[in-house]
Protein backbone atom coordinates (compact mmCIF):
# COMPACT_ATOMS: atom_id res chain seq x y z
CA UNK A 1 0.00 0.00 0.00
CA UNK A 2 1.20 3.45 -0.99
CA UNK A 3 0.31 6.70 1.19
CA UNK A 4 1.04 9.19 -1.59
CA UNK A 5 -2.58 10.08 -2.20
CA UNK A 6 -3.49 10.38 1.31
CA UNK A 7 -0.24 12.53 1.73
CA UNK A 8 -1.69 14.80 -1.30
CA UNK A 9 -5.24 14.60 0.66
CA UNK A 10 -3.23 15.78 3.61
CA UNK A 11 -1.53 18.79 1.74
CA UNK A 12 -4.84 19.73 0.06
CA UNK A 13 -7.07 19.91 3.33
CA UNK A 14 -4.10 21.66 5.30
CA UNK A 15 -3.77 24.78 1.94
CA UNK A 16 -7.67 24.50 1.71
CA UNK A 17 -8.42 25.42 5.47
CA UNK A 18 -7.22 28.93 5.57
CA UNK A 19 -8.77 29.88 1.81
CA UNK A 20 -11.98 28.61 3.59
CA UNK A 21 -11.55 30.84 6.13
CA UNK A 22 -10.23 33.96 4.20
CA UNK A 23 -13.27 33.38 1.90
CA UNK A 24 -15.86 34.20 5.10
CA UNK A 25 -13.22 36.85 6.38
CA UNK A 26 -11.25 38.43 3.23
CA UNK A 27 -11.20 42.35 3.53
CA UNK A 28 -11.67 43.01 -0.09
CA UNK A 29 -13.25 41.56 -3.03
CA UNK A 30 -9.82 40.56 -4.56
CA UNK A 31 -8.40 38.81 -1.40
CA UNK A 32 -11.85 36.59 -1.25
CA UNK A 33 -11.73 36.55 -5.05
CA UNK A 34 -8.17 34.88 -4.79
CA UNK A 35 -9.16 32.87 -1.64
CA UNK A 36 -12.18 31.38 -3.61
CA UNK A 37 -10.04 30.06 -6.48
CA UNK A 38 -7.08 28.80 -4.48
CA UNK A 39 -9.69 26.89 -2.47
CA UNK A 40 -11.32 25.60 -5.80
CA UNK A 41 -7.46 24.58 -6.68
CA UNK A 42 -7.00 22.70 -3.42
CA UNK A 43 -10.62 21.36 -3.05
CA UNK A 44 -10.09 19.75 -7.03
CA UNK A 45 -7.03 17.53 -5.40
CA UNK A 46 -9.48 16.56 -2.99
CA UNK A 47 -12.03 15.33 -5.37
CA UNK A 48 -9.83 13.70 -8.12
CA UNK A 49 -8.05 11.64 -5.21
CA UNK A 50 -11.07 10.51 -2.90
CA UNK A 51 -11.49 7.46 -4.83
CA UNK A 52 -8.69 6.26 -5.90
CA UNK A 53 -7.21 6.66 -2.52
CA UNK A 54 -10.18 4.41 -1.21
CA UNK A 55 -9.03 2.06 -3.89
CA UNK A 56 -5.60 1.83 -2.18
CA UNK A 57 -6.74 0.30 1.28
CA UNK A 58 -10.41 -1.28 0.18
CA UNK A 59 -10.04 -4.67 -1.57
CA UNK A 60 -10.86 -5.00 -5.40
CA UNK A 61 -14.20 -6.90 -4.46
CA UNK A 62 -15.30 -4.27 -2.02
CA UNK A 63 -14.51 -0.93 -4.11
CA UNK A 64 -17.89 -0.88 -5.50
CA UNK A 65 -19.51 -0.30 -2.43
CA UNK A 66 -16.87 1.67 -1.24
CA UNK A 67 -17.58 4.22 -3.58
CA UNK A 68 -21.52 3.90 -3.27
CA UNK A 69 -20.62 4.88 0.21
CA UNK A 70 -18.39 7.56 -0.59
CA UNK A 71 -21.46 9.34 -2.87
CA UNK A 72 -23.98 9.00 -0.68
CA UNK A 73 -22.43 11.10 2.20
CA UNK A 74 -21.16 13.23 -0.67
CA UNK A 75 -24.55 13.81 -1.48
CA UNK A 76 -25.96 13.97 1.55
CA UNK A 77 -23.09 16.36 2.65
CA UNK A 78 -23.32 18.54 -0.12
CA UNK A 79 -27.59 18.17 -0.60
CA UNK A 80 -27.65 19.65 3.10
CA UNK A 81 -24.82 21.99 3.32
CA UNK A 82 -26.36 24.89 1.64
CA UNK A 83 -29.54 24.31 3.49
CA UNK A 84 -28.06 24.43 7.31
CA UNK A 85 -25.97 27.17 6.11
CA UNK A 86 -28.71 29.56 5.17
CA UNK A 87 -30.14 28.44 8.58
CA UNK A 88 -27.00 29.25 10.63
CA UNK A 89 -26.13 32.51 8.41
CA UNK A 90 -28.18 34.48 10.77
CA UNK A 91 -27.74 33.23 13.71
CA UNK A 92 -23.63 32.49 13.41
CA UNK A 93 -22.79 34.90 10.59
CA UNK A 94 -21.50 33.97 7.37
CA UNK A 95 -17.62 34.55 8.84
CA UNK A 96 -17.68 32.69 12.01
CA UNK A 97 -19.14 29.63 9.42
CA UNK A 98 -16.24 29.66 7.00
CA UNK A 99 -14.40 29.22 10.49
CA UNK A 100 -15.73 26.22 11.69
CA UNK A 101 -15.83 24.98 8.18
CA UNK A 102 -12.11 26.06 8.35
CA UNK A 103 -11.51 24.46 11.79
CA UNK A 104 -13.50 21.28 10.53
CA UNK A 105 -10.97 20.89 7.43
CA UNK A 106 -8.39 20.75 9.90
CA UNK A 107 -9.59 18.34 11.98
CA UNK A 108 -9.93 16.17 9.14
CA UNK A 109 -6.18 17.04 8.06
CA UNK A 110 -5.76 15.80 11.38
CA UNK A 111 -7.19 12.55 11.31
CA UNK A 112 -5.90 11.94 7.71
CA UNK A 113 -2.13 12.43 9.60
CA UNK A 114 -3.23 10.07 12.24
CA UNK A 115 -4.53 7.49 9.52
CA UNK A 116 -1.48 7.62 7.40
CA UNK A 117 1.22 7.68 10.20
CA UNK A 118 -1.09 4.69 11.73
CA UNK A 119 -1.45 2.47 8.56
CA UNK A 120 1.47 3.23 6.48
CA UNK A 121 4.49 2.85 8.65
CA UNK A 122 6.19 0.89 6.21
CA UNK A 123 6.23 3.38 3.65
CA UNK A 124 7.88 5.70 5.95
CA UNK A 125 10.42 3.40 7.22
CA UNK A 126 11.15 2.63 3.86
CA UNK A 127 11.63 6.13 2.94
CA UNK A 128 14.01 6.65 5.34
CA UNK A 129 15.84 3.67 4.60
CA UNK A 130 15.06 1.53 7.35
CA UNK A 131 13.49 -1.53 5.61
Amino acid sequence: MNSARFWLLLIALLAGAPCIYLVGGGSTLAATRIAAISFGFFAGFISSNQAPAAFDVVPASQRASAIGVLNVIGASVSGFAPFLGGMARDTIGVGRLMGYTSLAYLATAGLALYGIRRHFMRDHRKAQGVV
